[in-house]
Protein backbone atom coordinates (compact mmCIF):
# COMPACT_ATOMS: atom_id res chain seq x y z
CA UNK A 1 0.00 0.00 0.00
CA UNK A 2 1.14 3.43 -0.88
CA UNK A 3 1.36 6.49 0.96
CA UNK A 4 0.18 9.81 0.05
CA UNK A 5 1.33 12.99 1.41
CA UNK A 6 -0.29 16.26 1.56
CA UNK A 7 1.25 19.40 0.77
CA UNK A 8 0.72 21.91 3.59
CA UNK A 9 -2.12 23.57 1.95
CA UNK A 10 -3.89 20.79 1.57
CA UNK A 11 -3.59 20.06 5.61
CA UNK A 12 -4.86 23.43 5.99
CA UNK A 13 -7.90 23.06 4.01
CA UNK A 14 -8.46 19.93 5.86
CA UNK A 15 -8.16 21.53 8.77
CA UNK A 16 -10.33 24.10 8.29
CA UNK A 17 -12.80 21.94 6.70
CA UNK A 18 -12.86 19.82 10.01
CA UNK A 19 -13.02 23.32 11.92
CA UNK A 20 -16.12 24.22 10.30
CA UNK A 21 -18.32 21.09 10.76
CA UNK A 22 -17.05 21.15 15.01
CA UNK A 23 -18.27 24.31 14.72
CA UNK A 24 -20.86 24.92 11.99
CA UNK A 25 -24.03 25.27 14.53
CA UNK A 26 -22.25 28.68 16.04
CA UNK A 27 -22.52 30.52 12.84
CA UNK A 28 -25.83 31.55 12.75
CA UNK A 29 -25.32 32.41 16.91
CA UNK A 30 -22.40 34.86 15.35
CA UNK A 31 -24.24 36.44 12.67
CA UNK A 32 -27.24 36.93 15.18
CA UNK A 33 -24.87 38.21 18.16
CA UNK A 34 -23.25 40.64 15.63
CA UNK A 35 -26.36 41.82 14.20
CA UNK A 36 -27.78 42.56 17.57
CA UNK A 37 -24.98 44.71 18.78
CA UNK A 38 -24.82 46.40 15.35
CA UNK A 39 -28.60 47.63 15.58
CA UNK A 40 -28.51 48.45 19.15
CA UNK A 41 -25.49 50.83 18.74
CA UNK A 42 -23.04 49.34 20.73
CA UNK A 43 -21.54 46.81 18.08
CA UNK A 44 -17.90 48.19 17.70
CA UNK A 45 -17.56 49.60 21.38
CA UNK A 46 -19.23 46.21 22.94
CA UNK A 47 -17.13 43.97 20.92
CA UNK A 48 -13.98 45.48 20.05
CA UNK A 49 -13.08 47.89 22.52
CA UNK A 50 -9.68 48.19 24.76
CA UNK A 51 -11.78 49.45 27.70
CA UNK A 52 -15.35 47.87 27.47
CA UNK A 53 -17.63 48.67 29.87
CA UNK A 54 -18.95 46.36 32.43
CA UNK A 55 -22.68 47.17 31.39
CA UNK A 56 -24.30 48.57 28.44
CA UNK A 57 -28.14 50.27 28.60
CA UNK A 58 -29.74 49.57 25.34
CA UNK A 59 -32.09 52.08 24.77
CA UNK A 60 -33.78 53.55 21.88
CA UNK A 61 -33.93 57.35 23.22
CA UNK A 62 -33.53 59.26 26.13
CA UNK A 63 -36.74 59.22 27.80
CA UNK A 64 -36.50 55.38 28.10
CA UNK A 65 -32.70 55.42 29.34
CA UNK A 66 -34.39 57.60 31.96
CA UNK A 67 -37.44 54.87 32.92
CA UNK A 68 -34.67 52.48 33.14
CA UNK A 69 -32.86 54.34 35.69
CA UNK A 70 -35.71 55.70 37.84
CA UNK A 71 -36.81 52.21 38.22
CA UNK A 72 -33.16 51.05 38.95
CA UNK A 73 -32.76 53.57 41.98
CA UNK A 74 -36.84 52.89 42.60
CA UNK A 75 -36.01 49.06 43.18
CA UNK A 76 -32.48 50.27 45.08
CA UNK A 77 -35.03 52.07 47.68
CA UNK A 78 -37.49 49.02 48.01
CA UNK A 79 -34.45 47.22 48.89
CA UNK A 80 -33.61 49.55 51.44
CA UNK A 81 -36.50 50.41 53.15
CA UNK A 82 -37.38 46.62 54.93
CA UNK A 83 -33.96 44.76 55.51
CA UNK A 84 -32.40 45.54 58.97
CA UNK A 85 -29.33 47.02 58.08
CA UNK A 86 -31.44 50.21 55.75
CA UNK A 87 -29.14 53.46 54.87
CA UNK A 88 -30.62 56.73 55.69
CA UNK A 89 -30.49 58.95 52.98
CA UNK A 90 -27.40 60.61 53.36
CA UNK A 91 -25.42 57.15 53.34
CA UNK A 92 -27.54 56.21 49.91
CA UNK A 93 -26.09 59.32 48.16
CA UNK A 94 -22.59 58.89 49.58
CA UNK A 95 -22.45 55.46 48.53
CA UNK A 96 -23.81 57.01 44.62
CA UNK A 97 -21.33 59.58 45.02
CA UNK A 98 -18.71 56.83 45.77
CA UNK A 99 -19.90 53.97 43.07
CA UNK A 100 -20.04 57.35 40.03
CA UNK A 101 -16.67 58.26 41.20
CA UNK A 102 -17.73 61.70 41.94
CA UNK A 103 -17.05 61.28 45.67
CA UNK A 104 -15.42 64.66 47.09
CA UNK A 105 -16.66 67.04 44.59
Amino acid sequence: MERVRLSAGVLRSLTFLMDFALYWFMFPVSICVATCAMWSGIGGAALFSDGPLRRYMVVPNEKEAGWTIDKTLSEVAQLNEWQAYSYSREQLIEKLDAAMGTEGE
